[in-house]
């Protein structure tokens, strides 16, 4: 019944196969980043995360849902007087 299935002693794919393939193409055969580059990555890096997060705040509250919830909040406080349209 199963005489068409491959052997999975010679189609298995370890771990460790996937570490050593890895390993020579992002190490080994890779070029090296100039130091210059390298400080600069170690300089600004955090400082570009944390921007990237504070901008994808919008998107990702668009993505839950929230985003109407939040843009309807103006117009809610607006009819209490507290909003750029109100009639006071």
């Amino acid at each position: 019944m199963f005489k068409y299935m491959p052997d999975p002693k010679k189609t298995a794919f370890t771990m460790n196969d996937l570490d050593t393939t890895l390993t020579e193409y992002l190490v080994k055969k890779a070029p090296a980043i100039p130091s210059n580059i390298k400080e600069l990555i170690v300089k600004f890096g955090p400082y570009l995360v944390i921007l990237s997060v504070i901008l994808a705040i919008p998107a990702i509250l668009g993505l839950l849902g929230l985003g109407a919830f939040v843009s309807s909040m103006p117009f809610a406080y607006s009819s209490y007087g507290y909003g750029t349209f109100s009639a006071t």
